[in-house]
């Protein structure tokens, strides 16, 4: 489940979506009839949904001052690379599967431990392509 994220528009922003919805003359050139009023007032909300984080079609009223807003808040971005984090068992030679941190500070539950290999020392963690669409979507348990 995606959490809601609530956050305010500055007078700039505000005064941006004001000017974007209005309707303004044009006229057809060689076919082209440019952007509507609802696609650039679009435009702008897909821009500062990305700036704070959130889904841009979520947007909805919060409050008396039309500048505070609510959002459903995007899943993480996989970065480049993420740390898998194991923790020993205690009074045994294994680790156990702990999360996956990611570049931006977040961590997620994700994945199961499978074996260590005594031998060599290697722990074994599947991580099934589930587990990942899971984790973009914000919803990784741990298993």
């Amino acid at each position: 489940m995606s959490a809601v994220k609530h956050f305010t528009l500055t007078e700039d922003e505000y005064a941006e979506v004001l000017d974007a919805s209005k309707s303004t003359p044009y006229m057809v050139v060689g076919g082209s009839t440019g952007s509507s009023p609802q696609e650039s007032v679009n435009l702008v909300w897909k821009r500062l949904a990305e700036k704070y984080g959130v889904v841009w079609d979520s947007i909805r009223p919060f409050g008396t001052d039309p500048r505070d807003l609510v959002a459903t808040e995007l899943p993480p971005k996989l970065g480049r690379a993420v740390n898998i984090v194991l923790a020993p068992v205690e009074g045994t030679p294994s680790y156990t599967f702990v999360e996956v941190e990611y570049d931006d500070g977040r961590s997620l539950k994700l994945g199961t431990w499978v074996t260590h290999k005594a031998n060599d020392g290697l722990s074994c963690i599947r991580i099934t392509a589930e587990d990942f669409a899971a984790a973009i979507a914000g919803e990784a348990v741990a298993k």
